[in-house]
């Protein structure tokens, strides 16, 4: 999460774009191909990258609109329990369950959550960007600023998996 105690809302709004412009410029300079060809040791390609990035995004808009989690992504309790350790499991279920599905629709996920992620956040006041992780999922006991868990799952996790990306993309 940030490191950052809090900002406004401007300036996470801004980051977010700026955020959002990195990643869609990487997805711009690399061919299909090349976001589909080489994998790494754990067989994800830069596709399946992206559609972690799209699925991370949505299950915020779910945060956001008092829906669980876990309920979004459809993962069970108990391969959900394993994230107190280690985000490995749940991120491999995703991977498996999208990993056949085509680019053009993977780059209309990320598109389209992007989106409603941004109009999400825009609709919300900086008192409820404040709000703890616990007001929008009662089952939670984080204290944690919503907002952080934004910045988590949008420009900050897109600038994770560029580098990550990149350095798949650079193997071939």
């Amino acid at each position: 999460m940030s490191e950052q105690a809090s900002f406004s809302k401007e300036e996470l709004l801004q980051n977010i774009q700026d955020g959002w412009d990195r990643l869609h410029a990487f997805m711009d300079e690399h061919s299909d191909e090349q976001l589909t060809g080489s994998t790494d040791a754990a067989g994800w390609t830069a596709k399946d990258h992206l559609m972690h990035l799209s699925v991370w995004s949505g299950s915020m808009v779910a945060v956001l609109n008092g829906k669980p989690r876990r309920e979004y992504m459809e993962i069970s309790r108990e391969d959900w329990a394993t994230l107190s350790e280690t985000y490995d499991v749940v991120n491999g279920i995703l991977q498996q369950r999208y990993k056949d599905l085509p680019l053009a629709d993977v780059r209309k996920a990320v598109e389209e959550k992007h989106k409603e992620l941004v109009a999400r956040t825009e609709a919300m006041t900086e008192e409820e960007l404040q709000l703890p992780y616990s007001h929008y999922q009662p089952n939670s006991k984080s204290t944690t600023p919503i907002f952080e868990y934004i910045v988590g799952n949008t420009f900050e996790h897109y600038d994770e998996h560029i580098g990550w990306m990149k350095t798949l993309i650079s193997a071939e």
